[in-house]
């Protein structure tokens, strides 16, 4: 039995759009993360507050760029339709 042209056509453009997707929320994610880093003044300040505010800002930049490599790596190396828990606890 031969597979569905519709869905042999989604198979092989699946992992290219998920990414573009991914790419497009990781965009709006950095935007919102640099508008409040340009926008707060007293994240220029010395204190522990400041310091650990940065700290979230690193993790929080750190944590989107892994989950596009992660994301990226996986649409490189193999051709793989994701299920709904790969986008909800990507590995």
């Amino acid at each position: 039995m031969s597979e569905n042209p519709l869905r042999k056509r989604v198979k092989d453009h699946l992992p290219t759009v998920l990414l573009t997707l991914l790419s497009i929320v990781q965009a709006f994610s950095l935007e919102l993360m640099w508008a409040h880093v340009t926008s707060h003044e007293d994240l220029y300040q010395l204190t522990f507050v400041v310091m650990l505010s940065w700290l979230q800002i690193l993790a929080t930049f750190l944590g989107v760029l892994v989950i596009w490599l992660i994301y990226a790596s996986l649409v490189l190396r193999f051709r793989w339709v994701p299920t709904t828990s790969d986008s909800v606890f990507p590995s």
